[in-house]
Parts: structure tokens; C-alpha cells; sequence
């Protein structure tokens, strides 16, 4: 046990204290002779991985304005019977998601003994910061009594692949501080929040290829429509064709010059189609045998 001293004594932090990363720390369940030496640390968060409420702490933490979350299945993996592994993923990853938001900082992470339950988080935590699995297995035999590591808890962190939500911003020890939002993680699958300027550029680049394959749609409607009816036109004679033909490279030019702005609808398209049909029969004269296509 570490002891360090302060204007009013001994500051003994709990049983297999350790610091993770920056912001981020393990151990055990802490003892009230524990309480002056965690006050130091000025704790936002509080993650108890025990079966039973633990009164002493959540007083602690309401009394100190410390969130406090308990997750009482991670005690012991073989024990855990009735949670089912796909609850066990689900909950791991939910203690992840507190200890890589930097709002939640400085977070305490602790079981009974800080050594099994905690370290099977930490493991999963080191499985999405890349680090080998050998060297995670290393570190977490570190703080276990017989300095090694069951085969349940081993299989548990390389079977472990739940989504992890990646906040906005995240803590420098992750990925070095950068969020690569094209890049896939090699084992776990995440799934980055996104920020409101995020949500903007992709919901402004979504509307312009919208807008770019309904205008492109449209153009290729009224093409194929107006040519259908310079075929017809150039039956009827010189003069009805001609005239279908200026009527109809005049609709091509509208409409290329609307479709590329995004604005046409199939609605007002046939309805200038059957006015501008409707014009050029009653120009043309009577409809006679001869005069049908």
C-alpha cells in the first residue's frame, strides 16, 4: 500500500490502485480510510463493477457530486449465469463508451479486488486502442493474485467485438487523439457520434445527389417523350414537322436548363406536353385517314 501525507494526515489510496491512462483510474473497492485520498483526485465518475449496491460508495459519490454507475454482472464471468454473453458485450462496451468521454473525466473504475472484473474492461479498452493481445494479457496478469490469466477471461476479450459508440471528442490516449471516420477498426466495430457540423456537410451532400439524380431522371424523360413526338410531326408533313422540330428543340433547351437546377416534376412536364400537343393539332388542320401516322 502506497501512503503519502497531506496537512491532515495519511492518504492511502484503495487496494490495487493504478492509473490506466491520463484521467482514467483502477483498484479496488474503496475503503472509508480510502475516501480523503480519492477526494485528491477530483473525481467526475465512479464505475462500480459489483454485484451488490454499494451504499458506501454511492453516498460518496452523491454527497461529492460524482456520477456514479454500477454494473453488477461483471463481478465474475463464470458467475454470471442467467446474463447471457451478447448482455455481457453490451454492458462492457457501455463502460467503455464512460471511460473514453473526456466529460467524464477523472473516472474510477473498481471491483472488489480490482483485479478480474476490472481487468476484463481494461482488456476490451486496450483491445480498441490496438494494443497487442499478448501485452494485455501481460498487464492485467500484473494484478491478479496468482499472476496469471484464466481461459475464460481470455476468450472473453478476443470473442469481444460490441459496437462501441465513438464520441465527438476523444482523449489523446485513444488513437492518438484522432478520429478517422474512414478508416474500419480491425476487431470492434464502432460507430462515430457525429458532430452538428458533421450532420450538416453529410445531409447537404445527400440533398446534391438528390437533386443531381432527380434532374439527370427528368432530362432523360423529356428527351425520349420529345422525340417520340418529332417522329410523329414529320409524318404529318414538312410544314407540321418543322414545326415539331423548332417546338421540340425549344423543349429540349427548357428543359435541360430546368432538369439542371433539379426543379422538374412529372406532373408539370406532362402537362405542358399535352397543352403543347393539343396547340399543334389544331394547327395542323382536320385529322384525316391519310394525315394518321
Amino acid at each position: 500500500v502506497i501512503c503519502t501525507m497531506d496537512g491532515g494526515g495519511k492518504l492511502i489510496p484503495p487496494f490495487r490502485f493504478a492509473i490506466v491512462e491520463e484521467g482514467l483510474f483502477r483498484g479496488g473497492y474503496p475503503a472509508p480510510r480510502n475516501m480523503r485520498f480519492l477526494r485528491r483526485l477530483k473525481l467526475r465518475t465512479v464505475i462500480s463493477l459489483v454485484p451488490k449496491q454499494p451504499k458506501e460508495v454511492a453516498s460518496y459519490c452523491l454527497a461529492q457530486g460524482i456520477a456514479h454507475h454500477q454494473y453488477p454482472h461483471i463481478d465474475k464471468l463464470k458467475d454470471s449465469e442467467g446474463f447471457s454473453e451478447e448482455m455481457l458485450n453490451a454492458a462492457v462496451a457501455q463502460i467503455i463508451e464512460i471511460c473514453i468521454e473526456p466529460t467524464n473525466h477523472p473516472v474510477y473504475l473498481h471491483c472488489l479486488d480490482g483485479a478480474s472484473a476490472t481487468g476484463v474492461v481494461v482488456m476490451c479498452l486496450r483491445k480498441l486502442q490496438n494494443w497487442n493481445l499478448s501485452v494485455t494479457f501481460e498487464e492485467f496478469a500484473r494484478f491478479t493474485r496468482n499472476h496469471g490469466i484464466q481461459k475464460i477471461e481470455s476468450q472473453f476479450v478476443e470473442s469481444f467485438k460490441s459496437e462501441i459508440k465513438i464520441p465527438t471528442k476523444i482523449p489523446n490516449w485513444l488513437w492518438q487523439g484522432v478520429r478517422n471516420t474512414k478508416l474500419k477498426h480491425p476487431t470492434i466495430k464502432v460507430r462515430m457520434l457525429q458532430t452538428d457540423e458533421e450532420k450538416k456537410e453529410e445531409r447537404e451532400k445527400f440533398e446534391d445527389s438528390v437533386l443531381a439524380i432527380g434532374g439527370v431522371a427528368a432530362m432523360n424523360m423529356n428527351m425520349n417523350m420529345t422525340g417520340g413526338r418529332g417522329e410523329r410531326g414529320s409524318d404529318r408533313g414538312d410544314r407540321g414537322g418543322d414545326r415539331g422540330g423548332e417546338r421540340g428543340g425549344e423543349k429540349r433547351d427548357s428543359t435541360l436548363t430546368t432538369a439542371t437546377h433539379g426543379t422538374v416534376t412529372r406532373q408539370s412536364f406532362m402537362t405542358r406536353e399535352m397543352q403543347a400537343l393539343s396547340l399543334e393539332l389544331e394547327m395542323s388542320g382536320p385529322i384525316t385517314p391519310g394525315s394518321l401516322p
